[in-house]
């Protein structure tokens, strides 16, 4: 049985979180380089910190797979390019995993589900769900009870229909939900459909903070609050 924090007159049962800028940080400019550095020009236009464009967002809802979207950077840079070079890239994209994160997460799932939703690609899960992952061996399945990919869902963050496959699959209520997130946009849309959320600041190490909040919410009680981290 997990251990449940009262917010008014629900409990918090699950928290939700971001991948990049939450758990990994996010490095956006050496990502840049590296694919500039493939041959593909103006990549400022495709890729985003938090939402891609183009062929870039293509692989994020799926539309193109691993293979496919190795073919259009091909075409993009006018020479071939390896899957290896691209993985490279893509790494470049997740700067640095603090382990501490790790050891709350793990902390954190003896009392809520927890659940991975993230606007990423089949490149960075390639890593991030393999036991290169952690210093621990860990794939970052280990450490949720459930994780939405937009690459397998077909939407991306802040797309509404992203939360209510998630809602619906899951079976979570807002109300009895914690939103982790980087991006001021998913904050806004969460805080709309009745998420509790904190915003940290990419590569924050957000743990002391988490259990403050739940703490804070708990104590509170029946009292209604929404907390950022700007």
């Amino acid at each position: 049985m997990k251990f449940q924090y009262k917010i008014g007159k629900v409990m918090i049962k699950n928290i939700i979180f971001d991948l990049g800028g939450v758990i990994t940080n996010i490095d956006q400019y050496a990502a840049l380089n590296a694919f500039s550095n493939l041959g593909i020009s103006d990549i400022d236009l495709y890729l985003d910190p938090y939402q891609q464009q183009g062929i870039f967002m293509d692989l994020e809802t799926g539309k193109l797979n691993a293979q496919q979207f190795r073919q259009a950077c091909c075409t993009l840079s006018g020479r071939e390019v390896s899957m290896e070079e691209i993985f490279n890239a893509w790494l470049t994209f997740t700067s640095e995993l603090q382990v501490e994160k790790l050891r709350c997460l793990n902390k954190l799932s003896k009392n809520y589900m927890l659940y991975l939703l993230s606007n990423t690609n089949p490149y960075i899960m390639l890593w991030a769900d393999s036991f290169d992952f952690s210093e621990d061996n860990c794939p970052i399945s280990f450490y949720f009870d459930k994780m939405y990919c937009s690459y397998k869902i077909g939407y991306t963050n802040p797309d509404q229909r992203f939360f209510d496959y998630m809602i619906t699959d899951s079976g979570i209520l807002p109300q009895e939900t914690l939103f982790v997130d980087d991006g001021s946009a998913n904050i806004s849309l969460a805080k709309r459909l009745g998420f509790e959320v904190y915003q940290p600041r990419n590569g924050r190490n957000w743990c002391e903070h988490i259990y403050w909040l739940l703490d804070f919410l708990d104590k509170k009680y029946g009292e209604y609050y929404n907390i950022e981290q700007q």
